[in-house]
């Protein structure tokens, strides 16, 4: 199970930083998934930092931002990887317009 939530803490930062590629983040940004409990947070930071994938930028008050890196080799994944979240959120939008299934008298029959 700690393995899945840090996966899932990774997705998570990583699909952040693509959506807002020039933001600087806070770690509380991240801190809490949609469904209300913690994600294995800490490691997945630390891991996207180290592969190069973020970037740390310490702050005089004691707490870290991280934004996504400059390195365009480690960046365009990451945005490859938000047009796919995007891509999905467009299609489910447009599916959940129209209603589906057999009732559904606007589908092309074969």
């Amino acid at each position: 199970m700690r393995l899945y939530s840090y996966t899932r803490a990774k997705l998570r930062v990583l699909f952040s930083m693509a959506r807002y590629p020039h933001a600087r983040f806070d770690r509380h940004a991240f801190s809490v998934s949609p469904e209300g409990y913690h994600l294995g947070l800490t490691e997945a930071l630390e891991e996207l930092v180290a592969q190069g994938v973020a970037e740390e930028h310490p702050r005089p008050e004691g707490f870290s931002l991280y934004s996504l890196a400059d390195n365009a080799e480690k960046r365009q994944p990451v945005l490859e990887l938000a047009r796919l979240d995007l891509d999905r959120a467009k299609s489910s939008a447009t599916s959940s317009s129209a209603p589906s299934g057999p009732w559904n008298t606007n589908r092309e029959r074969r």
